[in-house]
């Protein structure tokens, strides 16, 4: 994916091949811009979009402005949700004489902080171990769905997202930002899938959408519930 930018504003841009179009087309979601075009009009994209740069700005700053979520709570208390695999979960709150811990429940966590910790310490230290939590869950979730379609001995890696929820690398290793673990299960799949199948097609070609097809039919379905959650959820909050 590159970038447009416009003023000091960097808007993420993808361009794809659509042989079934006559001319191009250019469509703006939270994720960024989504430029189609057919065969003969792959050229002259930079040009294309500074004509359209003011259009783009304007549907850019409406969407990044719709209302946010929080997926962490202000602060950590008994009662209070995380927002876990699509839902808010509830999590209960105790001190102890031990080491800080998350443990995760069915419906729940339970956390257990350091009585020695201030307010803002307890606060950054239990993130920190969600964090930590989210990206072993995630890298779990990432084998799993790898040997669910055909893709084994995978390389997994775990950051902290900053302009994309997942890449893959020139060398096949899979990065994902910790924080798909805020969507629900089936868009973190349709995520990991798309990557994997950059190991096989590294453009977004005919041939990479058939693959992505055939390993989820309803893919589209899961890219819109994406593009839905990136308009609930705080970008600043995420990061």
């Amino acid at each position: 994916m590159e970038t447009f930018k416009i003023g000091k504003t960097e808007v993420p841009v993808s361009i794809e091949l659509n042989k079934r179009l006559k001319s191009r087309r250019l469509s703006v979601s939270p994720s960024g811009v989504l430029v189609e075009a057919p065969e003969n009009q792959l050229g002259g994209i930079d040009t294309f979009l500074e004509a359209k740069s003011s259009w783009i700005f304007g549907e850019w700053q409406k969407l990044r402005n719709t209302i946010k979520q929080t997926p962490w709570p202000e602060e950590f208390t008994t009662g209070a949700k995380v927002l876990f695999l699509g839902r808010y979960t509830p999590i209960n709150v105790s001190p102890s004489e031990r080491e800080l811990e998350v443990l995760k429940h069915t419906e729940r966590f339970d956390v257990k902080y350091p009585t020695s910790l201030n307010s803002d310490q307890k606060k950054a230290a239990i993130k920190g171990e969600f964090v930590e939590l989210f990206s072993e869950v995630l890298s779990e979730m990432a084998t799993t769905y790898g040997k669910v379609h055909g893709f084994n001995g995978l390389k997994i890696q775990i950051n902290q997202r900053q302009d994309r929820w997942a890449a893959c690398k020139q060398d096949n290793t899979i990065v994902l930002g910790w924080d798909l673990i805020f969507l629900p299960k089936p868009v973190i799949e349709y995520v990991i899938v798309h990557e994997l199948v950059h190991i096989q097609e590294r453009n977004h070609s005919q041939d990479f959408w058939s693959a992505l097809s055939a390993c989820l039919p309803d893919y589209r379905e899961r890219e819109a519930t994406l593009s839905e959650y990136e308009m609930k959820i705080s970008f600043r909050e995420v990061k």
